[in-house]
């Protein structure tokens, strides 16, 4: 549980290696504290023992390294919790008492009517109290530094992943915030599955965790805007998707996705399937999503610019928007006022991280704040999740402080 608990990991494995592995960490470790003291007079003999000590190390890693990789020497599960863990140890310590002492069994069997009576009862309580109902919708815009990923965990337990993050080419090291962040997130929730995976454009902040999410887990359908309209960004995420045998849907304004009563996710940008904007082409094509449940509504705009905002604006309706993601992490680049004007949502979200390009502009954070709207930013609240029932609205940040909170926490449409 532990292990589970910190790494969501389970070592099958484990279970028939810990009977040569154990003894031989305790020798390396009684070795170590024998050395320790040792050297306060001997350094040579303690230089000898640390040798020997390393030859058990080295053993171990020569047994572990090849077993680790037979299939299922470790399951990947969800994060348990703190009660489970206790009950776990609880159970263990019983059944240890049991199968050792049998004075403690010898006491134990009077009551084993009541015993069984009362964890049925346990049992049937926790199920009572277990809360009813449909599950809310849960969206969460993760800290993935200077990009976007965002997360909808729907009442029916589907997984849609919109966009990724991604590791800039100057970071240097190997690390992969897909690899490393967005997938040890699912896996933390225990999602090894994603039903849809959704990239608003090919930009490398955008898409790469994408392709780290397809690499390492299960997608059932991959949806991008219309590929001609990139001259490039797509070509290993479709050669993944196509390797893994993944189906790629292409989708532009006007495309509808029914993820389950109520719940609805409406395609806004590109308007066509074809080129259309001269400006900033990549962003300005990216997918805009209008995320609707009941009569909440959610926009996540991609890194949409001035000249997409303007062509949105033209729509007659455009539709409930209650949390904005503010495009282009914020950019100045987003910031058209008529378009702005015109939504009224009680909170906005800035996926943001370090960065050379000024983001978030203040001029767009000062819009928001003068008029009393919530602003979540990820690289100072971390994670933000919005949960929401359809009538009433939650929003969450992993860091509290600094938020505004009137109007967006448990607000009603």
């Amino acid at each position: 549980p532990v292990t589970a608990y910190y790494f969501n990991l389970v070592s099958v494995i484990g279970l028939l290696t810990n009977v040569v592995i154990v003894p031989m960490a305790g020798l390396v470790v009684t070795g170590g504290l024998v050395a320790f003291f040792v050297s306060l007079f001997s350094k040579a003999v303690a230089g000898f023992l640390l040798a020997a000590a390393g030859v058990f190390i080295e053993g171990i890693v020569f047994l572990c390294t090849p077993l680790e990789k037979l299939p299922y020497s470790a399951v990947t599960v969800a994060t348990p919790s703190l009660a489970v863990v206790a009950m776990y140890y609880l159970g263990s310590s019983l059944v240890r008492e049991m199968v050792v002492h049998e004075a403690f069994r010898a006491k134990l069997r009077p009551y084993g009517s009541a015993v069984l009576v009362g964890g049925g009862l346990l049992v049937g309580t926790l199920f009572l109290l277990a809360p009813g109902g449909p599950r809310p919708l849960e969206i969460v815009f993760l800290d993935v530094g200077q990009g976007d990923a965002i997360v909808l965990h729907t009442p029916q337990g589907r997984t849609v992943l919109v966009d990724g993050g991604g590791t800039p080419a100057w970071q240097r090291g190997d690390f992969r915030v897909g690899r490393d962040v967005v997938v040890p997130y699912l896996e933390k929730k225990g999602i090894r599955s994603v039903d849809l995976l959704i990239s608003t454009h090919p930009d490398t902040d955008h898409v790469q965790g994408l392709e780290d999410v397809l690499q390492a887990m299960a997608v059932g359908t991959v949806l991008i805007p219309p590929k001609e309209i990139f001259a490039e960004g797509y070509e290993r995420l479709l050669q993944l998707a196509d390797a893994k045998k993944v189906p790629v849907r292409e989708v532009a304004a006007g495309d509808r996705l029914r993820l389950g009563e109520d719940l609805e996710i409406t395609v806004l940008n590109p308007p066509g399937r074809g080129p259309v904007f001269a400006s900033a082409p990549d962003n300005n094509h990216s997918l805009v999503l209008q995320v609707r449940y009941g009569s909440a509504g959610i926009w996540l705009t991609g890194d949409i610019e001035i000249e997409g905002l303007q062509r949105l604006l033209e729509e007659e309706n455009l539709g409930a928007c209650h949390v904005f993601k503010a495009p282009h992490h914020g950019s100045h680049t987003g910031y058209y006022e008529p378009f702005l004007d015109a939504i009224s949502p009680v909170a906005v979200v800035l996926s943001v991280g370090r960065n050379s390009f000024g983001h978030p502009s203040p001029q767009v954070v000062r819009y928001w704040e003068e008029r009393g709207v919530a602003v979540y930013r990820t690289d100072e609240h971390g994670a933000v999740t919005v949960v929401t029932d359809g009538r009433t609205m939650k929003i969450i940040p992993f860091i509290p402080g600094g938020e505004k909170r009137e109007g967006a926490m448990g607000r009603r449409f």
